[in-house]
């Protein structure tokens, strides 16, 4: 279910799954379809797009406000109940500034901020709070604070709902929150948005707000209840758009020169390449959510010209990496050869990140484009352990189509209804009717 809220309205406005992928997709990092002929980077956060609601005060109001006294909190003025942190003085400063006040804070990759990417924070890791500059799903988010920490400037917060809004003395129902805090209009993200299930999102003092109503796991994730509770602890944070889309600009600059791969591109049918041995065709990488926590994946479709008849049964590999989301250790590599004939150039739909086994985690669908005058596609789902692994057979499948409401795949064979339907069961692929 996802919806927008509205305290004054009598029910939910519900959104179709197909809306909220393509209407959200910048924000919450769902998936980009379409194939990367060159080095595709889907870790970019884009602007946010946030509902509208009553302003209490300008940000600008706030924080001077805030630099007025030493106490660690001050009343907003037309809300008599809602209290503005003392720290929201500090945005705006400087990253090479917050040093300076605070020579042992460091730079921090935080993933309880944004539903699906890491916020790249400094500060100190036991503190309130942590100052927010820009987010990413891979690259060096090191190097890019150290070169630019003259001019990355403060671009909020992550706290906790309890930090952010002291008023909060306890758990409270979205009704009570809202209210208290003089918010209307909200949006509330339900098990449709695989990447962003549970997350509220709405403005506040003209900034943009996230909390996280999930449970928090033994293993390190998170679970969808489903209840709208907002908790005194509960992940939050709070950004300047402005300030972040300028932060964003800046790290996009510096930040993926160590990811890039040392191989030329290669786009099947130009004249230009007919002589390479081995390039990239296409490449995506991103987040993906495992039992274990999320990870990066990499994956990347390497070209083989062929010189030997056996050369051409396999001028095609794709290789698929997963990495740890902070250290970047290698965690798994598949290696997987397209059935012979497949065509690179006809590849409409790229790479669709769904649950199609229904475990709660991301599996992948790749197109392979035409093979012949048919579509094929290949499926590798999520397995205990938090690893992948192909389901076997399912490249085999004519123009499979995802149907979300029931988890199945249609595919353009005979069959009682002049089409067959199939499901993924772990990792092996079932008939459906």
């Amino acid at each position: 279910m996802t919806y927008i809220g509205t305290l004054e309205a009598s029910s939910p406005v519900y959104l179709s799954h197909t809306k909220i992928m393509y209407e959200y997709m910048e924000v919450f990092f769902l998936r980009d379809y379409k194939p990367y002929v060159a080095i595709a980077i889907t870790a970019l956060l884009a602007s946010f797009t946030f509902s509208a609601c009553t302003p209490i005060t300008t940000i600008d109001q706030a924080a001077d406000s805030a630099g007025k006294g030493d106490s660690t909190s001050t009343e907003a003025s037309d809300h008599p109940n809602t209290i503005t942190p003392a720290f929201f003085s500090e945005i705006g400063k400087t990253l090479g500034e917050l040093r300076e006040e605070y020579p042992e804070g460091i730079t921090i990759v935080s993933l309880d901020g944004f539903p699906d990417c890491a916020a790249i924070c400094f500060g100190d890791p036991e503190a309130e709070y942590l100052y927010y500059f820009f987010g990413t799903q891979s690259g060096d988010a090191e190097k890019a604070m150290n070169e630019y920490e003259d001019e990355l400037k403060c671009a909020g917060f992550l706290t906790a709902a309890g930090i952010l809004f002291p008023e909060m003395d306890e758990d409270m129902s979205f009704e009570e929150f809202f209210a208290l805090i003089g918010v209307e209009d909200y949006e509330y993200f339900g098990e449709d948005v695989i990447t962003a299930e549970g997350w509220l999102r709405f403005t506040y003092n003209d900034m943009e707000v996230m909390v996280n109503t999930n449970e928090p796991t033994a293993g390190g994730g998170w679970d969808f209840t489903g209840e709208e509770i907002v908790k005194r602890n509960a992940p939050a944070s709070i950004v300047d758009p402005e300030r972040f889309n300028a932060n964003q600009d800046l790290a996009e600059t510096d930040m993926f020169d160590a990811q890039e791969i040392d191989l030329p591109l290669y786009y099947p049918g130009t004249s230009d390449n007919t002589e390479v041995k081995e390039a990239i065709v296409l490449r995506y990488y991103g987040h993906c959510r495992t039992e274990n926590g999320q990870r990066i994946y990499d994956i990347s479709m390497i070209y083989h010209r062929p010189i030997t008849p056996e050369d051409y049964e396999q001028q095609y590999k794709i290789v698929i990496n997963f990495y740890d989301l902070v250290s970047h250790e290698n965690l798994q590599t598949i290696s997987y050869i397209p059935p012979l004939g497949m065509d690179p150039g006809s590849i409409k739909c790229g790479l669709s990140i769904v649950d199609v086994n229904a475990d709660g985690y991301d599996d992948f669908i790749l197109d392979l484009g035409l093979f012949g005058h048919v579509y094929h596609s290949a499926c590798f789902v999520h397995s205990p352990g938090g690893t992948y692994a192909e389901v076997a057979g399912f490249d085999n499948l004519p123009y499979p189509e995802y149907d979300a409401n029931d988890g199945t795949f249609t595919v353009e064979e005979p069959g009682e209804f002049g089409y067959q339907k199939y499901l993924i069961m772990e990792d092996e692929l079932l008939p459906a009717n």
